[in-house]
């Protein structure tokens, strides 16, 4: 698989009380590194949302600078990088097309068809109303555009990314998450929705996602489920 993986940036310049264990003033150099070393080899850099670290405490043009600043270093990658929202940049924002004007990178749901022979599937989805600690259900927009990419894929190696996890069949995962988090802000309700549109695609399925900061691998049946900080694919 010639892809690259991150998620999870949340750059600002400094840490925010709440968060003192994000290291949010060293993570633009981290992203640079990324895309520096990405080898030749690589058909494309994904990022798995979160760009920016959100506080709700700043004037909005201290936002819209860290997105400009997050963009600029996505569009000096020296291979086609992509990326979907997370909940920070979204839930300040509200809006694809503002995020991609800020960013200069395209926001939305997208197809990619690789050389390698794997199809990239992108998904962009709202994430809760402010301030509201419970995540919306998978649109059925977003399903219907899941079970076409899938329907229409002249190949069976698949990459989906999202940046909430949908395995949350997993219950050491769970477990894990749930000890710091409301579930109902670490798993959508409907991601059992997601999960049946992939397994009976019967395809070779990798779901790849962020948002808990937990690292967690599992699988079952036709679909192995990534989800981390940081990854290199």
């Amino acid at each position: 698989m010639s892809i690259r993986f991150f998620t999870d940036s949340h750059h600002a310049p400094e840490r925010s009380p709440s968060r003192p264990y994000r290291h949010c003033e060293k993570s633009l150099p981290l992203v640079k590194k990324c895309l520096d070393t990405a080898p030749k080899s690589c058909e494309a850099v994904v990022f798995g949302g979160d760009a920016i670290q959100v506080t709700k405490d700043k004037p909005r043009a201290h936002y819209e600078s860290l997105l400009q600043e997050f963009g600029a270093a996505a569009r000096q990658s020296s291979v086609p990088f992509y990326a979907i929202a997370g909940n920070h940049e979204y839930d300040y924002f509200r809006d694809m097309d503002k995020l991609s004007a800020l960013s200069g990178v395209a926001y939305g749901n997208k197809i990619v068809d690789l050389q390698d022979g794997q199809r990239l599937i992108l998904l962009n989805d709202k994430f809760h109303s402010k301030d509201e600690k419970i995540l919306y259900p998978f649109s059925a927009d977003t399903l219907d555009f899941v079970r076409d990419a899938l329907e229409n894929s002249p190949t069976n190696k698949i990459t989906l990314v999202t940046h909430t996890p949908i395995d949350d069949f997993d219950l050491y995962f769970t477990k894990i998450v749930l000890r710091d988090f409301e579930p109902e802000y670490s798993f959508r309700s409907n991601a059992a929705a997601l999960r049946e549109i992939l397994d009976k695609s019967g395809k070779s399925c990798l779901v790849l996602s962020g948002h808990t900061h937990y690292e967690n691998f599992s699988s079952k049946g036709n679909v192995a489920y990534l989800i981390g900080k940081v990854r290199l694919i």
